[in-house]
């Protein structure tokens, strides 16, 4: 009895072993039978228009061929939504389950965010999605014009001119008080400018020294406008409101103008010049020369002002002139013959000097003196000397010995 429940006990277990197996190979049949996801890459991801991609579409493994009789090829059809306008890139056939082809992002499209497809062209419902960034070119970017202080039918044409549409507009008032993007930032063309409507301020300029002109112009780059006009003159010499005040968008400024002060120049010095070299000197600097009454000659040798005084340009420099002081022919001449004759002279005394020079020169070369006894008054010297006269000695001298022989007498008192 104990065996035969033994061993219906061992045909239960032996029966659930067999039906977890097949079980197992179910769930293992299943599992390896399940259909690969689709799948598509772009390289590049993003890029602007004219960029050439890359899209490979895997996992297209149970994507049927288009056909009858089990003949056919799978192909995979690429395509891309072009702001709502689909353009098709053409088919690729699949191979191992991935299908590649190439395309060039449409010229048509703007920048932004678009979707590249692939489907299977046996059966839709096996299909990959990815998105492409299109970046702006040089080209589809503008400069965000300033519309504060603009009224929104001002500020339209002025966007449209940029390529650039109006946006949300908020607020209340009938000007433009703040916008977004700001004026200078770059933004895509065709893209919308936000608006706050309100009151406006604007920053009033200087207009200091400007003339009516100048001032009109700088207040309306300023969206401002010209007030009250006082005074006499040429340019700005007072405002108000002040400069760098903030005030609302279309505010008047009134101006009061006065008289140009003239540019000063300083006055040079004249003296000692021609009067024509004079206007030359004045000429440049804006001034006139004007004569003393009592002038006469061509010589300048007084003016006023002073040498180095500022006048404004246009002033008189009055000067005093004189008569330049004459040379006679015959005084040129008189000096002439004079300083030819102290040259003369002077060659004279150069010479004789040089003269002198070389006797003195050979008689110490070759003169010797020997002194002798001294002569007694009334001796054969012709000259006799006075009762009160010194001795007189005779000194007798004789060259060298040599081919030529001298004999000098020298009388020393």
């Amino acid at each position: 009895m104990a065996d035969s429940v033994s061993s219906r006990r061992r045909a239960i277990a032996t029966t659930v072993l067999l039906a977890l197996a097949t079980l197992g190979s179910t769930f293992t049949a299943a599992a390896v039978a399940q259909p690969a996801t689709p799948d598509l890459t772009l390289d590049p991801a993003q890029g602007p228009r004219g960029t050439v991609v890359t899209a490979v579409a895997a996992g297209f493994d149970d994507c049927p061929f288009v056909g009858s009789d089990d003949v056919g090829l799978s192909e995979v059809a690429f395509s891309w939504d072009g702001d709502g306008t689909s353009i098709e890139f053409g088919t690729a056939v699949i191979s191992a389950g991935t299908a590649t082809t190439s395309f060039v992002v449409p010229a048509e499209t703007g920048p932004g965010t678009h979707a590249v497809f692939a489907r299977c062209t046996g059966d839709a419902a096996i299909a990959a999605e990815r998105d492409f960034e299109v970046t702006p070119s040089t080209s589809d970017m503008t400069v965000v014009p300033d519309l504060v202080g603009l009224t929104v039918e001002q500020a339209v044409p002025i966007l449209e001119e940029a390529r650039l549409v109006l946006g949300e507009a908020s607020g209340d008032g009938d000007r433009v008080r703040s916008q977004d993007p700001p004026p200078g930032d770059e933004a895509i063309t065709g893209s919308p400018v936000d608006v706050v409507l309100g009151v406006a301020f604007a920053e009033v300029p200087d207009l200091t020294g400007l003339t009516l002109a100048e001032a009109r112009d700088a207040l309306a780059s300023a969206q401002l406008t010209v007030g009250e006009v006082s005074g006499t003159g040429d340019q700005v010499g007072d405002q108000s409101p002040a400069s760098r005040s903030q005030v609302p968008v279309g505010t008047p400024v009134d101006l009061t103008m006065q008289q140009v002060p003239p540019p000063t120049v300083v006055v040079p010095n004249l003296v000692g010049m021609s009067k024509q070299d004079a206007i030359a000197a004045l000429d440049p600097l804006g001034l006139r020369l004007v004569l003393s009454g009592s002038s006469e000659g061509d010589l300048i040798e007084g003016q006023d002002p002073a040498p180095g005084t500022t006048v404004p340009r246009g002033s008189d420099v009055t000067v005093i002139t004189t008569a330049a002081p004459s040379v006679s022919i015959a005084f040129l001449i008189a000096t002439a013959v004079a300083l030819l004759l102290a040259i003369a002279a002077l060659a004279t005394m150069l010479l004789r000097g040089r003269h002198r020079a070389a006797q003195r020169r050979w008689v110490a070369e070759h003169v010797r003196a020997r002194p002798v006894t001294p002569v007694r008054v009334g001796s054969e010297i012709v000259e006799t000397p006075g009762e009160h006269d010194a001795i007189r000695h005779v000194v007798r001298i004789e060259p060298h010995p040599g081919e030529h022989r001298h004999e000098f007498e020298e009388v020393r008192r």
